[in-house]
């Protein structure tokens, strides 16, 4: 069985309407008996009017807390498309990449992935499940303690494919989906 690695962008998941195209489209690789994962950025024009408020409540907004705002987009288009692929009668669930987790080493707002374990999200896939895995959001992990969620400077897709073909068992095949409107 393959696994196939699907990204969204924000347009793609830009409206109810779309998501719901988007979960046809993720629909038509499971009926073909794939293995599928998903990644998705945040609605479009949501990561911008986070940053817009940050802005507003100051020009020094804590990087931190920063990361955690802009990361809550992505969480939501994640969700809704989950719970509509579970409306419709198809195993998913929302992973928030810390989660999995997604490792990084640090500093915030540009962490480089440099771990995933992939255990959980191997057994999700076992188990007929269709894991919707947002886009930048990783773990960074230093001796003394771990914070959550941090924005990484790159993009979840490569890392997770090229992670999950390390397992053998897997196989998976590289699909960077376009957007609805047939940009990239």
């Amino acid at each position: 069985m393959k696994t196939v690695v699907l990204k969204f962008g924000g347009t793609s998941v830009g409206s109810i309407d779309r998501i719901k195209k988007v979960c046809e489209i993720i629909a038509s690789y499971k009926k073909k008996k794939n293995r599928v994962v998903v990644i998705s950025s945040a609605m479009a024009g949501v990561t911008n009017d986070l940053v817009k408020m940050s802005k507003q409540i100051s020009v020094n907004f804590d990087k931190a807390e920063y990361d955690a705002l802009i990361s809550t987009g992505e969480q939501v288009s994640c969700a809704l498309i989950a719970g509509r692929l579970n409306a419709i009668g198809i195993k998913s669930r929302s992973w928030q990449s810390w989660q999995i987790p997604i490792i990084t080493d640090g500093p915030y707002s540009s962490a480089r992935i440099t771990k995933i374990k992939v255990t959980e999200l191997n057994n999700f896939l076992k188990s007929g499940g269709i894991p919707i895995i947002t886009g930048f959001q990783t773990k960074f992990i230093t001796e003394a303690k771990a914070d959550w969620p941090q924005y990484s400077d790159r993009d979840t897709f490569d890392d997770i494919r090229l992670h999950i073909n390390n397992d053998d068992s897997l196989n998976p095949n590289l699909v960077r989906s376009k957007n609805l409107d047939g940009s990239w």
